[in-house]
């Protein structure tokens, strides 16, 4: 029979053991506190930052609405002999049309559509694709939503920038032209003469039509590039929360509010603003002429670089016009606009074959 001392533990160690239970208590506690600090201090950081960014893109979708250019180029002359067409759009509106030829003969040629800037219309034509006229093509002009004689006037807010809407405008005119050359027997391909917001219009819908035959444009660059310099010009103007400095703003926070006031901007107005840079991006490649003014405050270098070196072709030339201000280059150098003009589409745009 085997005897078992059974010893009571001594009084200081219970003291230890109990002490030594309680220090990863007391530990997880600690980290329980700092983890709720730290939690506290995000979240505050994430309130303040959406506070920002709620201010800000306010700011630029209100600078996207509300700014506009002034059209200093003075006003174009429609020749006596163009002939007016009406043709209605996707949704309905009745746009003026404006057929400008040299009259030798009924039968249309080479068709090259003109999409005219903001603050102007379908008249403005004459004053750049005049010398296309002399040379024996056909130019399709045309009034956009709001502005000249088509539909629109006082009630549709022109912008400076191109949306859907003028989208749709100018695919409308492009059906109208193509039923003219149906009617003859000649085949659907066309080029694109834009300015300014014209000319994102034409690069974004020659990017998806397949009958695009080549691109000249004016003065040209994406929305959203043309918008992100405004808010960095203007930055120490909108920047109201001076505790950061603006670079941290410019860094941390405006390509974000850039992104959410261009979205506030399309729900606010009811419209889509494409952005030409992305659609030559990602669709088709066609032969573009980007004409740009050394001078242009309006349409900087760098912007409307970003949107030609997107462009997929090849087949594409920049020229830069010394000492000339936005859309300004026609009237600083004409024989030399002409020329570059006539050989860009002589070279790209062949005359229209009968259909078999």
């Amino acid at each position: 029979m085997s005897l078992w001392l059974m010893i009571p533990p001594d009084a200081n160690s219970l003291t230890a053991v109990g002490l030594s239970a309680s220090i990863p208590l007391l530990g997880m506690a600690w980290y329980f506190w700092i983890l709720s600090v730290v939690g506290a201090l995000l979240l505050a950081y994430l309130i303040v930052t959406a506070v920002v960014l709620a201010a800000y893109a306010k700011r630029v979708a209100a600078l996207f609405l509300d700014s506009q250019i002034a059209n200093r180029l003075p006003p174009a002359s429609l020749p006596p002999d163009a002939k007016t067409e009406w043709f209605t759009t996707a949704d309905g509106l009745k746009l003026r049309g404006l057929w400008l030829r040299d009259g030798r003969t009924n039968r249309l040629g080479r068709v090259v559509v003109f999409v005219h800037s903001t603050g102007e219309d379908g008249i403005s034509a004459a004053r750049y694709a005049g010398a296309l006229i002399d040379h024996g093509y056909d130019v399709f002009s045309f009034d956009s939503r709001g502005c000249g004689r088509s539909e629109g006037v006082g009630k549709y807010k022109v912008m400076q920038w191109i949306s859907d809407r003028e989208v749709e405008d100018l695919r409308s005119a492009l059906r109208h032209v193509r039923n003219r050359l149906k009617g003859q027997g000649s085949a659907p391909d066309v080029a694109l003469l834009g300015i300014s917001r014209g000319g994102s219009a034409a690069l974004v819908v020659a990017a998806e039509d397949e009958h695009v035959a080549a691109v000249a444009v004016d003065g040209t660059a994406s929305t959203d590039d043309i918008l992100w310099n405004f808010v960095l010009k203007w930055a120490s103007v909108i920047a109201r929360y001076k505790f950061m400095s603006l670079k941290i703003i410019e860094v941390l926070f405006y390509p974000i509010a850039h992104r959410l006031g261009l979205a506030w901007a399309q729900k606010l107005s009811g419209r889509r603003f494409p952005h030409s840079r992305r659609a030559v991006a990602r669709g088709r490649a066609f032969p573009l002429l980007h004409i740009h003014a050394e001078r242009d405050r309006v349409v900087t270098h760098e912007v409307a670089k970003r949107q030609y070196f997107a462009a997929k072709t090849a087949d594409k030339q920049f020229w830069i016009i010394p000492k000339a201000r936005h859309n300004e280059g026609v009237l600083k150098v004409p024989e030399e606009y002409k020329q570059k003009l006539i050989a860009f589409f002589e070279k790209h745009f062949p005359p229209a074959d009968a259909i078999g």
